[in-house]
């Protein structure tokens, strides 16, 4: 019965590692940006729902004598449900320096979606109609950004500290284009005058979010997972949850044979102290025959014993 349970077990798990699967189908091109020149880019446009946030595999085919460590841009455009940044995509990609972002269901980045690419320079997000809130700590591990570009999204709300991190000197290009607390951008501009537009964001859209941030970061993961769970595939969860109930009668099953097999051991010990009490008393009745046997012997033999 263990084996039995093992195997169920072992089915629900590889049905949860398809189910948690998250695959990225890249077109791969080279294009040009503006800030930072030549880039060679994975576009996707279509990317399944899943019970994680971390990228397992990549699916599509370079261009010739390119390779993953090529790619230094990603674009991820028009996939309305999707609502955060995929990770580990730096797993396959370790030298992006340019993220774009379009038409998304993002409400928010909460400080660490950008950890994963120390080499990033360029950042673009466009009509991302729920984004509203940034945290300060979100250019924590990328210092070297040149563009910072939000367009047409409903930003209200920018961490305090948001450019903190940033070497503010190598920033020339700064947009916050018909966010809902400020609508002003910057093209190749000059230091003083982005140190400008970093100031206005500040006092235009203040959020003091030290003290919010980890509950923040915790009740966007958990809404992830809730958003993906609904909307993951059905027949997946029915199938899981049908295992599920499944393991659950074998464990029911197995409590009541286990409770029997107690209650069988109990009784066979039972048993046991039955048969040794005989074997006592065997034991017994042999050692009497043996000595009446003698008895017997030395009577036959010497007939004036008895005397």
């Amino acid at each position: 019965m263990k084996i039995s349970i093992l195997f169920v077990i072992s089915i629900i798990f590889k049905i949860f590692v398809i189910s948690c699967s998250f695959p990225i189908s890249c077109k791969f091109l080279k294009t040009t940006h503006n800030a930072i020149g030549s880039v060679y880019r994975c576009d996707t446009t279509n990317i399944l729902e899943t019970l994680t946030t971390s990228v397992t595999s990549i699916i599509g085919t370079h261009l010739i004598d390119k390779n993953n460590n090529d790619v230094t841009a990603i674009k991820i455009n028009g996939i309305r449900t999707l609502s955060f940044i995929p990770q580990n995509f730096s797993s396959f990609f370790p030298n992006i320096k340019s993220i774009t972002f379009y038409n998304s269901a993002i409400k928010g980045l909460f400080g660490d979606e950008f950890d994963e690419f120390p080499k990033l320079e360029y950042i673009d997000f466009q009509a991302n109609t729920n984004l509203t809130t940034i945290s300060s700590r979100l250019f924590e591990k990328t210092p070297n950004m040149i563009h910072i570009w939000f367009y047409n999204n409903r930003i209200e709300k920018v961490g305090r500290d948001l450019f903190a991190w940033i070497d503010v000197s190598k920033l020339k290009y700064l947009g916050f284009t018909n966010s809902k607390c400020i609508s002003q951008e910057l093209n190749n501009a000059s230091q003083s005058a982005i140190i400008s537009l970093i100031n206005e964001i500040r006092l235009k859209c203040p959020y003091d979010d030290e003290e919010l941030l980890i509950t923040t970061t915790t009740s966007l993961a958990t809404t992830t997972v809730e958003e993906n769970l609904t909307c993951s595939d059905e027949k997946i969860k029915d199938l899981v949850c049908d295992l599920k109930d499944e393991v659950g009668e074998i464990q029911e099953n197995l409590l009541t044979k286990d409770q029997r097999i107690d209650n069988f051991q109990d009784e066979l010990i039972k048993i046991r102290e039955e048969m040794q009490a005989k074997d006592d008393k065997i034991q017994s009745f042999e050692s009497r025959m043996k000595w009446l046997e003698e008895e017997v012997l030395r009577m036959t033999t010497n007939p004036c014993a008895c005397k």
